[in-house]
């Protein structure tokens, strides 16, 4: 059913843009399911993952990270930048962090370090 209603939703907005000749930049039509199961998300008409969707959210900071190699310099003391979105975190208690390359890596959410373990083929605590 998820793809299926995907591929319906997409047609009927196709149509709607076609009908007001409107364009959509790719990433700017998000279908949301509830209950889908993941790798049946829609994304651009496609079906993709909860890691698709966090990299499609993030991809202009990271674009912008790795062509400035970024890093933490001029940051207050115990805050660093989350690597996948962009946000600063304050790192102490109760913070989400992650030790990768003898570096703790902080996050602003479960899901960010989630994808970010798993593009690196870490574990990450639940």
């Amino acid at each position: 059913m998820p793809r299926t209603a995907i591929g319906m939703v997409r047609r009927g907005v196709r149509r709607l843009d076609r009908s007001h000749g409107w364009q959509r930049p790719e990433g700017h039509l998000w279908i949301n399911l509830v209950g889908i199961a993941d790798g049946s998300i829609g994304m651009d008409g496609k079906p993709g993952t909860a890691d698709d969707v966090v990299g499609q959210m993030t991809a202009g900071y990271r674009a912008q990270n790795e062509a400035a190699n970024a890093d933490s310099a001029g940051l207050p003391e115990g805050v660093t930048i989350d690597p996948m979105c962009g946000m600063r975190v304050r790192l102490g208690r109760g913070a989400f962090t992650l030790e990768h390359e003898g570096r703790t890596m902080g996050f602003c959410a479960k899901s960010c370090r989630a994808a970010y373990a798993r593009q690196y083929g870490l574990s990450a605590p639940a």
